[in-house]
């Protein structure tokens, strides 16, 4: 964060010692958004009156001092001083459409929309395309993560003796959970849109959570396979935390999605790398499978 002082006008020493109001000093604040909008907001605090007018020291409020550990998107709709105007907040598809084909989507304005709960909603999001609605997906995903990681920020901080500062604190905590549920309850309907749409390089192909809600109720298709695999982003079978069940039947969708793959290189529609890196990850799913689940339902039987 940018902190700066205005700087006094020459001559006000003079217009004071003829008896005209002091002006309150104003601190200035520009907090950078994230890289896609390369934009800083720059907005004025007043931070209360200098004891003496040549040498004025900025002052720090105590919601600011409180928040300081948070993240810039956060801190851009926690702080005050800080307003998205109601043009940017205002959830106007096209504007919001414009800014996603320029790269210019901003987490912080995710965050100020949510926290006025005036994010996208169902109706508008169908109208979009698979391009622009992965782009709201990852920019929401990207304000989650700002406002989860200035939560943690707040609820680790140390207790104040402060009461006034305390329910500043209590507040702001409030606030920020509340933004943070309407973004993640956003993030599950844009994906869910994603997946009826039949969007493939999609946030929907490739989210671990959604791969396996989809292999819980046996509704992976072998199209996303196909996709994750040629981009080279299949599910990492290796992973511990993988149960059986899932397992199988991610080992099972690979394999119907090999056979489209063979069909395919072998009409000569696909020169990727996606066919032998199916194979291998079919070999690693079977081999984790046989050694780990298949002994697990062994051991089960003989305790029978």
């Amino acid at each position: 964060m940018l902190l700066g002082l205005s700087l006094l006008p020459s001559g006000w020493a003079t217009s004071q010692s003829l008896g005209m109001a002091t002006p309150k000093p104003v601190l200035i604040v520009m907090a950078p958004t994230r890289a896609t909008s390369n934009i800083c907001m720059q907005t004025e605090q007043e931070v209360g009156p200098a004891e003496d007018a040549d040498f004025m020291r900025p002052q720090f409020s105590r919601r600011m001092a409180l928040l300081s550990s948070c993240s810039m998107a956060a801190l851009a709709v926690l702080t005050p001083a800080m307003p998205v105007s109601a043009e940017d907040i205002e959830p106007v598809l096209d504007g919001i459409v414009e800014r996603a084909q320029r790269g210019q989507l901003s987490s912080a304005k995710v965050m100020e929309r949510a926290r006025q709960n005036a994010l996208v909603d169902d109706g508008s999001a169908n109208s979009l395309s698979c391009e622009i609605l992965d782009q709201l997906v990852r920019v929401d995903q990207s304000a989650c993560d700002a406002s989860a990681s200035s939560l943690k920020a707040l609820q680790g901080r140390r207790k104040s003796d402060d009461p006034i500062e305390e329910a500043e604190a209590r507040a702001s905590l409030t606030e920020l959970q509340t933004i943070k549920a309407r973004i993640d309850k956003q993030i599950k309907r844009l994906l869910s849109l994603e997946e009826q749409k039949g969007c493939l390089d999609a946030v929907a192909t490739y989210d671990r959570a959604k791969i396996l809600d989809r292999a819980k109720y046996g509704t992976l298709s072998t199209d996303r396979v196909i996709q994750r695999a040629r981009v080279k982003q299949l599910v990492p079978v290796e992973d511990p935390t993988l149960g059986c069940d899932a397992l199988d039947a991610l080992r099972k969708v690979d394999r119907k999605a090999l056979q489209e793959l063979e069909r395919e290189v072998e009409r000569g529609n696909d020169q990727s790398t996606a066919l032998e890196d199916l194979k291998v990850q079919i070999i690693k799913a079977d081999t984790r499978y046989e050694s780990f689940c298949n002994s697990a339902m062994d051991l089960t039987a003989g305790t029978m």
